[in-house]
């Protein structure tokens, strides 16, 4: 379990101390710091510039001619071997005379018979995390009034920020997530805890006049909630979630995907987001699974139900092709046709989104997931296993639907 401590003074703002002793006051509360990093230290000597040019270069296939613009509105040739850029693109630029986090000084290099001034950098490269390869493209990560040629920190509004790695066993699932961990260290401290106020505007026209929800198996399944968001356009997610998610073990997909994942970080709650339109009837049942039936499960091989572990057992919801599947509680699969994946929908999509957040009674047998059954097969996501290993607190159910409305709307 990954946390920052920026992320912590979200809930908590009085967090402060040295970091060391703050982890060693996790450590006392029984969340084991396995690893503490420094992160966002961006290397002086990296501008914000701007991609003025792209041309190959006469004597090698894999390198290529940027000139780039560092402030001055002077091109400055550089040889690069990356080849994700555009002309107008903002990228991190290093110049004459920095030094990398890798140790290398950056000076004027010939390359093949042509002159490097300098070098376009990739975000793993000046230490920042990145959810692409290649040159690091900033056109949606600068802030408001950024300028070429300013230090890349204050262009992207990166700041220092700590993260801790930590051990939190099986009988603390409260504190699997970032919110859970702020509760414990903002009482062993004696500094208030509180979550962020937000409001959302609804509309007048019910929920259930669009979705159909029916629990059949409460046993099972002791609560389903679910919220209707309309004209939800599909696109990029904000750099600083972008960063968040990369920073504690994540990729970034798409702004749906991205909230869905934040909010689950955070509040320690998985979600799911599906596209109405691919719901028949808009109508979500939860129930024990069928003999006979299929699923498509996230590797994207279609499965028998049977090929799960003690069949009479297994639950699905919704109520066609296994779009979301419990296995007692054990496996979870979002079906691709439905759940809105990256593969199925493409940014700038505009769609009708249901959030669900349904609360389990029985959730993954630590068992199974010790033999790696549930890995092997690609049957949940690596990081949502801890979450449905660790039966959850049902009461908050209702926030979880909520922030991520928040995000959304923002």
């Amino acid at each position: 379990m990954k946390v920052t401590l920026s992320w912590l003074r979200e809930f908590a703002p009085d967090i402060d101390g040295d970091p060391v002793e703050l982890g060693e006051t996790l450590s006392a509360l029984g969340l084991a710091v396995e690893e503490m990093e420094i992160i966002g230290e961006v290397v002086d000597g990296v501008v914000l510039a701007k991609v003025l040019d792209l041309r190959p270069h006469p004597d090698a296939d894999k390198i290529q001619l940027v000139d780039v613009d560092r402030g001055d509105g002077q091109p400055l040739q550089v040889c690069c071997g990356a080849f994700n850029m555009a002309v107008g693109d903002l990228i991190p630029f290093a110049t004459i005379g920095t030094v990398m986090p890798n140790g290398m000084e950056i000076a004027q290099r010939e390359m093949r018979g042509q002159m490097s001034n300098g070098m376009c950098c990739a975000a793993d490269e000046i230490g920042l995390a990145s959810g692409d390869d290649g040159i690091y493209i900033l056109n949606d990560v600068v802030v408001d009034g950024a300028e070429l040629g300013m230090p890349l920190a204050v262009a992207i509004g990166m700041q220092p920020d700590v993260l801790w790695d930590l051990e939190v066993n099986a009988n603390r699932p409260d504190a699997m997530s970032v919110a859970g961990v702020a509760r414990d260290l903002a009482a062993a401290l004696g500094v208030e805890f509180r979550f962020p106020d937000f409001e959302i505007t609804t509309t007048d026209e019910p929920v259930d006049s669009l979705l159909d929800i029916r629990i059949e198996d409460p046993e099972l399944c002791g609560r389903f909630v679910a919220t209707v968001l309309r004209d939800v356009r599909v696109g990029e997610s904000p750099a600083w979630m972008q960063q968040r998610l990369i920073q504690l073990g994540m990729r970034p997909i798409n702004s749906i995907v991205d909230i869905s994942n934040y909010v689950m970080l955070e509040l320690g709650q998985p979600n799911h987001t599906f596209d109405l339109a691919t719901i028949p009837d808009g109508r979500l049942n939860v129930r024990r699974a069928r003999d006979g039936e299929t699923l498509v499960t996230l590797d994207d091989i279609e499965r028998s139900i049977r090929e799960a572990r003690r069949a009479e057992q297994r639950v699905v919801h919704p109520d066609h092709l296994g779009t979301l599947a419990i296995d007692r509680g054990r496996v979870e699969v979002v079906h691709g046709d439905v759940a809105l994946r990256p593969d199925r929908v493409s940014h700038g999509s505009t769609v009708l989104a249901v959030l669900d957040c349904p609360h389990h009674r029985h959730v993954l047998d630590p068992l199974d997931c010790g033999r790696g059954h549930v890995r092997r097969k690609g049957l949940v996501p690596k990081h949502r296993q801890p979450l449905l290993e660790r039966q959850l607190e049902p009461v908050p159910a209702r926030d979880p639907v909520a922030r991520p409305v928040v995000e959304v709307l923002v």
